[in-house]
């Protein structure tokens, strides 16, 4: 899930100043490494907001690594979030969580609330 996006922003990225993912499962893995290594997005932030990791998830739903695939997407979201320009996340709690199970952050990481409507 994360080819996909990454091949279509880079054949349109003239049209963007900034990109926003999610972190489950990583789908701004490709965008972000890209970046890194100067192939593409040279010019353009990329946001990613943290609200449910997979092994959050699962923890929370007493679930087991049973597949390949959940070691994959805990590693795509950790390297998504660690080479993102700038991270969100809805609470200090989450931050603190994933820190906790080694995630890197990068300096500019910021809690921003969810808005609710009352």
């Amino acid at each position: 899930i994360s080819y996909s996006p990454y091949h279509y922003l880079k054949n349109h990225q003239k049209d963007f100043d900034l990109l926003h993912f999610h972190e489950w499962h990583g789908p701004g893995y490709f965008s972000v490494m890209a970046k890194k290594q100067g192939l593409a997005f040279e010019n353009i932030q990329i946001i990613t907001t943290i609200h449910c990791p997979s092994f959050f998830f699962m923890h929370g739903n007493y679930g087991y690594l049973t597949t390949y695939t959940n070691l994959a997407s805990d590693y795509l979201e950790k390297e998504q979030v660690a080479h993102s320009d700038i991270v969100i996340s809805p609470s200090r709690f989450m931050l603190q969580w994933v820190q906790g199970r080694g995630w890197k952050l990068p300096k500019a990481t910021f809690v921003q609330q969810n808005i609710l409507d009352r």
